[in-house]
């Protein structure tokens, strides 16, 4: 079945969380366990590819390329 690729980044006080669902292509960013945004196909393609350039992720990102994509919510 489909996996899921989920990663978490603390900011000062703040927690956030990047999932990636490999089925459906959703990307959520949560913010202290709050979703505060959710992106879907090929939106949530665009902001990886963005986010993690160097990378050749293909469809699948890895824990790496989540973490680029953190840090971008996070500046």
């Amino acid at each position: 079945m489909f996996g899921l690729t989920l990663v978490r980044k603390d900011v000062g006080n703040t927690s956030l969380t990047a999932e990636f669902h490999e089925g459906s292509g959703r990307l959520r960013i949560s913010s202290n366990g709050v979703i505060s945004h959710e992106f879907f196909p090929p939106d949530s393609w665009v902001i990886v590819a963005t986010s993690a350039s160097g990378s050749k992720w293909g469809t699948r990102p890895s824990e790496i390329d989540l973490l680029h994509v953190l840090e971008q919510f996070a500046a």
